[in-house]
């Protein structure tokens, strides 16, 4: 996330950088309180908790990249084409495949 901001900076968009890296900020300090209170917090809500926060935080780049019009990825030299452009909406599924693989191993680990 934290490289994303600075292409973003580069692009000339400095607010969208400065959010990307609050975002990335806030998932940081998220993961370092859960892990401080990890005598607290069971395994598996608390990596559930901070994989949905990275989902979300990405998702919001993936936004902010799209309304600012900053190109994701160039092809020879020349940005890709607008319509390649929402192929990259579809990693954000791996979030809640790993959230769901994360809540049958709690459930199957309370038999």
């Amino acid at each position: 996330m934290f490289g994303m901001g600075v292409s973003a900076y580069f692009f000339g968009h400095p607010m969208v950088s400065v959010t990307i890296l609050i975002a990335t900020a806030i998932s940081v300090l998220l993961g370092v309180l859960l892990w401080t209170n990890r005598h607290r917090i069971d395994p598996y809500p608390a990596l559930q908790i901070l994989i949905g926060i990275l989902g979300a935080c990405t998702l919001l780049i993936f936004l902010l990249f799209d309304v600012a019009d900053i190109p994701f990825a160039y092809k020879f030299g020349e940005r890709q084409s607008a319509e390649a452009g929402f192929s990259y909406y579809w990693c954000l599924f791996i979030f809640p495949v790993i959230l769901l693989q994360f809540h049958m191993i709690e459930r199957g680990g309370k038999k």
